[in-house]
């Protein structure tokens, strides 16, 4: 979110696709890579027990030949452990171009990085793609959780991501 003024908001799904056709995705996702990163450093080094800063990352910046370096930059420049970062990408990222896409996750994975598929259940899964795909983590879309006690259907469609999620040894 970018706060535009105090208390006001603008929500990513807005400045994102605005930050992305105008050029400036790619300055605007070095500068929070190095803020979350810097920021979980400094947590560190004051002793707040150590958890992974998670960054949402877009298909075009995801996809670039200059994005796993720049985290290994990011990485050696604040001085946070990889085993600290974790970079979510949406469903829909993990879904495409399969050949850039897989090589620059287990580059990331090679350095310690942990991957997460954000918002999982909002578009088109490939069981086999995601059985393939070399991430840590599954998170489900908070639509499903919403109304979980209210609705059956959304209870089941929960139980049985979270029990496929296991069953490929990714976390919830």
């Amino acid at each position: 979110r970018w706060e535009r003024e105090k208390d006001t908001f603008i929500p990513a799904n807005t400045f994102i696709p605005i930050a992305e056709a105008s050029g400036l995705l790619g300055p605007i996702s070095e500068w929070v890579l190095f803020e979350a990163c810097g920021q979980r450093q400094k947590w560190t080094e004051e002793g707040v027990p150590e958890f992974p800063v998670a960054v949402n990352i877009s298909l075009s910046e995801f996809q670039s030949d200059e994005f796993v370096p720049l985290v290994r930059k990011v990485l050696f420049e604040t001085g946070l452990p990889a085993a600290l970062l974790d970079i979510e990408l949406t469903e829909s990222v993990i879904m495409q171009d399969r050949g850039q896409t897989k090589r620059n996750m287990l580059r990331l994975k090679g350095l310690g990085v942990k991957l997460s598929i954000d918002d999982f259940g909002t578009g088109y899964s490939s069981l086999v793609q995601l059985h393939r795909t070399p991430c840590n983590e599954l998170k489900i879309d908070k639509s499903f959780l919403l109304d979980l006690r209210e609705n059956p259907e959304s209870e089941l469609i929960v139980s049985l991501i979270m029990d496929m999620a296991h069953g490929l040894g990714l976390t919830v």
